[in-house]
């Protein structure tokens, strides 16, 4: 029988369509015997006319699939090569070679490793809000793996991250706070609930150092009471900080607010 090749200069999609038209015709397709010359040609039976037909299907999708697949690349192959770019910091391209690897091989015994080094990656390129998502996804994935408390940690440091300076808004520093704390009670005796404590402070202090800003504000306007009172929040909520004993020296300096005449 001769081969079956797709003629020069069709597409894949022509070429497909072709066979589907042969698999449906009715009409003997012209060409030579299969069998030796000047026998005659005998007809199918039916268990061959299944297979041929069964045969031609299967080399049909082949075809279809062909054109449009990505060709599968071997499992180490993409595992080595996101780790080499990762350890070269090339993060973009160690990301890429990660998720392909995860796309193609979810089930692998790598992919623990291939989704921290994503995230981790997030993190390490200044891009926090993805990070935050992928390190939340691994969280979910692997509840019980021994690198949560290093996850854990790098959230907060992307919520710390966020939080550059003290008169922005300060729900990143309550969320890296918060995340902190969180880590210092689920891993209490992990070095990195040692690291989360002292990143803890630095979250308060930030926090600190926002409502002195607010205070500030008050006070610039004639607002006396008003900056007090923020004066005094600082001092009560985050004692032992650097804005604390600053708050102290601000409130001392606000005049004091007229009494009230009963009426």
């Amino acid at each position: 029988m001769r081969s079956l090749r797709r003629p020069r200069g069709w597409t894949g999609a022509r070429f497909a369509a072709s066979l589907g038209e042969m698999l449906n015709s009715k009409t003997p397709r012209p060409g030579p015997s299969p069998i030796r010359a000047g026998a005659a040609a005998r007809p199918l039976t039916k268990p061959a006319a299944r297979l041929r037909c069964l045969g031609l299907a299967g080399l049909l999708a082949c075809l279809v699939c062909a054109c449009g697949s990505p060709a599968i690349r071997p499992e180490n192959e993409l595992f080595r090569e996101g780790s080499l770019a990762f350890e070269e910091e090339s993060y973009n391209s160690a990301i890429e070679d990660y998720k392909v690897m995860l796309e193609q091989y979810p089930f692998s015994d790598k992919a623990e490793i291939a989704s921290l080094n994503i995230a981790h990656a997030y993190f390490l390129t200044g891009e926090f809000s993805k990070a935050i998502d992928a390190f939340n996804d691994f969280e979910r994935l692997y509840p019980v793996s021994p690198l949560l408390p290093f996850v854990g940690y790098t959230i907060g440091m992307c919520y710390l991250e966020q939080s550059n300076t003290s008169d922005r808004d300060s729900s990143a520093s309550e969320a890296a706070l918060r995340q902190f704390e969180k880590l210092g009670h689920q891993f209490p005796k992990s070095l990195w609930a040692d690291l989360a404590r002292h990143r803890a402070a630095q979250a308060r202090e930030s926090l600190g150092s926002h409502e002195l800003v607010v205070g500030d504000y008050y006070r610039e306007r004639e607002r006396q009471e008003a900056a007090a009172g923020r004066y005094r929040f600082v001092i009560r909520k985050y004692p032992g900080t650097q804005a604390a004993v600053r708050a102290e020296q601000r409130l001392a300096s606000v005049p004091a607010a007229p009494p009230q005449t009963a009426r």
